[in-house]
């Protein structure tokens, strides 16, 4: 029995508690299993190692994951928690180990195909490693798929019974200016308490419809994607449909991270939930005894009642949440002024924060929290956003590589996502800064990461290591294609050749250019197929096909060029937009990035400063254009 879990997981901690401490369960485990346990946080590649493909379909929580295999590391079978499942009764686990133990004794010719050890996983890696049938993935049908299987209670895509965020279904819709069906998918989710007004940001999950019975722990990736999608909303969003409140939970959820979740000046990947009885959380719910006993007036807690929601028969978690976006809007300053009130009621007294630092997580975090700054055009956070890369390179080893963790005595290979968290993070340095220095950084880093986790065919990469140590089985080393916390790597990996892609056609080296929009076509169409099938939590895939097909470029030239850029980017956050202020042509090394602050140099393309902008459409070059023709060719081609 293998049991891949993360410390952030109430099913974990529920197994642990109720399951795995039960006498006749461990006797039954002694007696007939090898138990093995995988920490998914240091090797997260294991997270999405089996049923690399059916997986989308599960309705599962997979920070929590149980796998039967046989002597020879064969999967034959899996133990899937319902997500209603709070407590997990002994007996039922029990009765499942004994039917898995039964399956393993059965003879191959009473099995099905899929039932015989090791089959289906050898079917789901063959076709992602070896892929036989090219098709490139059809935003317009996801588009639909997300618009009939939206839950229109809830907000989102909920899977079986567990109701989880999904920030790249909220960027595609964001990508591909779909905003009535984006305001509906996502504002039900805002006005729950699945959101931390007191604490700020989001909790990972819920377990019954109306994002109630929460689980309450918190993971850094989901909130920074959650901070930037408001923070674009905000800065894109037509004035009929924008809301201050946007803005208001991006800049809560980025405090949050840079306060609560900051080890050594990086983000640390997880905070553990603090539940206690009645499903209330131990930091974030506030009892009536509790009001009571802090001697507020009857106005305010008429307010706390109607404002946030702090009704016990409604809410029996009793966390404040806004049960009317609209309200808010006109009550702004006093709803605030409330939930000010409550944080300096209860100031933060619960620790539970990761004590990893973790190259992905902390890398992909800062990415969205540059975004996220850029986005709500606000200097203040951006400088805390850009202190942090500095920090960040103590990940870097090498000229290109980079290292896991950080911490001293550990050997953990650095994976996929290591590097490519790393190189979007330096992208999005590049695009806050104007510093090619920056790009040229991102683009080191990615290309080694083409070549150490390169598949057997064209556009596929593999996830995890390239270390023999690891003794992996071969079916077991494959992509990761389904959005997990975040996007799918298959997917970050496309979007980011595409901004390679992009930012080398620009400064007209052509065939580095073509090198990496091949691997996205590659990519693309390996998974093309899978994605147009099985459509749920394929959204990294579908953003990446989106970016591809629409094939727009924007490069913004001369002194203003980083300011001009990102009010293009604001405007239209689908855009791939390029300032070209300086460009540095040098392969960097570890100590080889300036300071956002450094000497600004001549850039390679002259352009007059009134007409800064070049528009690439396809094979197209439209320009030089002032700032207000570039926004009016965008508009009328619809890119």
């Amino acid at each position: 029995m293998l049991v891949i879990g993360e410390p952030a997981s109430r099913t974990g901690r529920l197994l642990d508690k109720s399951v795995f401490r039960d006498p006749e369960v461990a006797e039954y485990l002694t007696r007939n299993y090898f138990s093995i346990r995988v920490d998914a946080s240091v090797e997260p590649y294991a997270a999405s190692m089996y049923d690399p493909i059916i997986r989308s379909s599960f309705g599962w929580d997979p920070t929590c994951q149980i796998w039967f295999l046989d002597s020879e590391g064969k999967k034959f079978g899996s133990r899937v928690f319902e997500g209603s499942q709070i407590g997990i009764p002994a007996n039922k686990f029990l009765e499942a180990l004994k039917y898995m133990r039964s399956r393993f004794s059965a003879k191959p010719d009473s099995m099905t195909t899929f039932e015989v050890p090791g089959a289906s996983q050898a079917s789901q890696a063959s076709e992602l490693l070896f892929p036989s049938e090219a098709e490139i993935p059809d935003e317009i049908r996801y588009i639909s798929w997300l618009e009939d299987n939206l839950d229109p209670e809830s907000g989102g895509w909920p899977l079986g019974k567990l109701f989880r965020l999904n920030p790249p279904a909220f960027e595609f819709l964001l990508l591909t200016r779909e905003h009535d069906l984006l305001e509906r998918a996502i504002e039900p989710i805002l006005e729950s308490t699945i959101l931390d007004w007191t604490g700020g940001g989001f909790f990972y999950q819920a377990r019954q419809s109306g994002w109630r019975q929460v689980d309450y722990d918190k993971y850094a990736m989901i909130n920074c994607d959650m901070a930037a999608v408001l923070a674009k909303m905000n800065a894109s969003f037509p004035a009929s449909k924008n809301r201050t409140i946007y803005r208001k939970i991006a800049e809560d959820t980025f405090d949050s991270l840079t306060t609560s979740f900051v080890r050594d000046g990086l983000i640390v990947p997880w905070r553990v939930g603090d539940e206690r009885g009645f499903n209330r959380s131990a930091r974030s719910s506030y009892s009536l005894r509790w009001l009571s006993d802090q001697g507020l007036s009857q106005e305010i807690t008429t307010d706390l009642n109607s404002l946030l929601g702090l009704d016990v028969g409604r809410n029996q978690a009793m966390i404040p949440r806004i049960p009317d976006l609209d309200v808010y809007e006109k009550r702004k300053s006093e709803t605030d002024a409330l939930i000010n009130l409550l944080r300096t009621k209860r100031p933060e007294t619960f620790e539970g924060y990761s004590e990893q630092l973790n190259c992905d997580s902390a890398s992909f975090a800062l990415a969205r929290l540059l975004e996220t700054s850029v986005f709500l055009d606000d200097s203040e956070r951006l400088g805390i956003a850009t202190d942090m890369f500095a920090r960040l390179r103590k990940f870097r080893v090498g000229v290109n590589d980079v290292i896991r963790d950080l911490d001293e005595g550990t050997s953990t290979p650095a994976y996929l996502g290591d590097y490519l968290g790393f190189s979007d993070a330096a992208l999005q340095m590049y695009k806050a800064t104007g510093d090619w220095t920056y790009f040229n950084e991102a683009e080191t880093v990615f290309d080694r990461a083409l070549e150490i986790f390169a598949g057997p065919s064209p556009g596929v990469l593999v996830t995890s290591p390239n270390d023999p140590s690891l003794e992996l089985p071969p079916d077991c080393k494959v992509p990761e294609i389904i959005d997990r916390l975040s996007s799918s790597l298959a997917g970050t990996s496309i979007r980011l050749a595409l901004e390679f892609e992009a930012g080398n056609r620009v400064i007209e080296k052509t065939k580095s250019a073509g090198e990496y929009r091949q691997f996205a076509f590659e990519s693309l169409r390996n998974v093309g197929r899978i994605a147009n099938e099985l459509q749920r939590r394929f959204s990294g895939i579908f953003q990446g096909s989106y970016i591809y097909n629409r094939d727009t470029i924007v490069s913004v030239t001369g002194e203003n060029s980083v300011s001009t850029a990102q009010e293009i980017a604001r405007t239209y956050p689908g855009l791939r937009v390029f300032p070209i202020e300086r460009v540095v042509k040098m392969e960097p090394s570890p100590s080889a990035v300036p300071s956002a602050s450094a000497k600004k140099i001549t850039a390679s393309q002259e352009s007059d400063s009134a007409q800064p902008v070049t528009i690439y459409l396809k094979d197209r070059k439209i320009g030089p254009l002032t700032l207000e023709q570039a926004l009016a060719v965008i508009t009328e081609n619809r890119l």
